[in-house]
């Protein structure tokens, strides 16, 4: 059966998806709906998703939407290569991680961005910096866990990192030129993001393999 994924460049809902089915070595279509030309809301993709929005996976006559829900399929329906884990321990293990990665760091990236990108620092500083201590020490948390060798890491990075908006470097450092914050360093996740960068950059910059 013939694999299409409809994702959203930009969304890291979508990236984990499309990372799944690469490290499954999967052959898949890749469709690109455009936010900016309201194609996710067009009556085509409402159609497959209801909810207007990305990623949806159509297998033949099976179509899913949710990440999470995916991931779920595709460790079902192509158990090679599995992102879930090889045995019980893994698995728990992995669906661990993803809990905590985010109900604890999701959340605390959200308390950080929210702010910065409606425009509501000003008077809120210590607040917010109280936020931005609560990140860094949940990066410190997930930078302990990138000790494991790089297969039990890669499982562990399409089952959760992937779904979580991780601020950049600039809205960071925008935020604390422009108030008395001190934006956080971001060297602590860069060697394995480098790691992955090729399987990420197969996934994007060719994404139809059809």
């Amino acid at each position: 059966m013939a694999i299409t994924c409809y994702f959203g460049s930009g969304s890291p809902f979508s990236w984990r998806v499309m990372l799944a089915l690469e490290i499954k070595g999967l052959t898949y279509k890749a469709v690109e709906l455009h936010f900016s030309k309201g194609d996710t809301k067009s009556a085509a993709h409402v159609a497959r998703n209801p909810r207007a929005k990305v990623p949806v996976l159509v297998d033949g006559d099976i179509t899913i939407y949710e990440s999470t829900a995916i991931l779920a399929y595709l460790e079902r329906a192509y158990p090679a290569e599995p992102i879930f884990g090889h045995d019980n321990a893994e698995a728990a293990l992995v669906w661990q991680r993803t809990a905590e990665i985010e109900n604890y760091l999701g959340h605390a990236i959200t308390s950080v961005l929210g702010p910065i990108f409606r425009g509501e620092i000003e008077g809120r500083e210590t607040e917010i910096q109280k936020d931005i201590n609560r990140l860094e020490t949940e990066l410190d948390v997930v930078e302990g866990w990138l000790a494991e060798s790089f297969i039990p890491c890669l499982r562990l990075w399409s089952g959760s990192v992937p779904s979580l908006p991780l601020p950049s470097r600039s809205a960071l450092c925008r935020c604390g030129k422009n108030t008395n914050i001190s934006a956080p360093s971001w060297h602590r996740l860069r060697r394995y993001r480098g790691m992955i960068a090729p399987i990420r950059h197969t996934g994007v910059k060719q994404p139809d393999r059809a």
